[in-house]
C-alpha cells in the first residue's frame, strides 16, 4: 500500500514533465503496484480508498476462495503475512471420502462405482457410498488395503477422523461356507 502511494506521488510529479517517457513511466508504476495489491486480494474499492485517503489500511478483511469448515488455523493478530503464507484450511464436507480396510485377499471383489451401505455408531441410519478406487498402499501388520469411498454428506453427519461402518458386499463362487 506504501509503494501504492508513492507511485501515486511519482506518478503526479512526472506528469507534469515534458519528457513523455517520463509520465509513461509514472503511469506504469501506479499500475504495478496497483497489480501487486490485487495479487494480494484486495478489491478495487479497497485500493481507492488508500489512493483518496492517503493511508494505508491497517486491517484489511480477505474473502476465502471456496465456502465450507475451517479446520486448521494458521494465522494470529498481529502476525505478518507472505503471498505464501497459509492463513485457514477451509474444507467443503458436502462430500466426502471414507477409507475402509479390507484384506488383500478380497481386495479383487471391488471395483469402482460398487455402492456400498454405511452406518454412524451412533446414528442408526444407513448412508450410501460408491467405491472411488482401491488404493495402492498396504498395511504389512494387518494385511490390509485401503478402499476409497465417495459420499455425499447431508447434514455434514460425517467430519473428518469420525469412524463409520461399512458394509462391503462380497460375493464368490457358491460354495459351502
Amino acid at each position: 500500500q506504501q509503494e501504492l502511494l508513492l507511485a501515486a506521488r511519482a506518478r503526479d510529479l512526472m506528469r507534469d514533465n515534458p519528457l513523455a517517457s517520463a509520465a509513461q513511466h509514472g503511469e506504469s508504476l501506479l499500475k504495478a503496484a496497483t497489480r501487486r495489491l490485487e495479487l494480494w486480494q484486495l478489491t478495487e474499492d479497497q485500493i481507492q480508498r488508500v489512493l483518496a485517503t492517503g493511508e494505508p489500511i491497517r486491517s484489511i478483511t480477505l474473502s476465502a476462495p471456496a465456502g465450507g469448515f475451517v479446520t486448521a488455523r494458521n494465522v494470529f493478530p498481529n502476525q505478518r503475512v507472505t503471498p505464501d503464507s497459509d492463513l485457514y484450511t477451509i474444507t467443503d464436507l458436502s462430500r466426502i471420502w471414507i477409507l475402509a480396510d479390507v484384506f488383500e485377499n478380497e481386495a479383487s471383489y471391488f471395483r469402482p462405482g460398487i455402492r456400498v451401505g454405511m452406518e454412524l455408531p451412533y446414528l442408526k441410519k444407513t448412508l450410501y457410498a460408491r467405491i472411488s478406487n482401491v488404493l495402492p498402499q498396504f498395511d504389512p501388520a494387518s494385511r490390509t488395503l485401503k478402499i476409497r469411498l465417495v459420499a455425499d454428506n447431508p447434514g455434514f453427519v460425517m467430519r473428518p477422523d469420525m469412524l463409520v461402518n461399512v458394509e462391503l458386499p462380497v460375493s464368490g463362487p457358491p460354495a459351502i461356507i
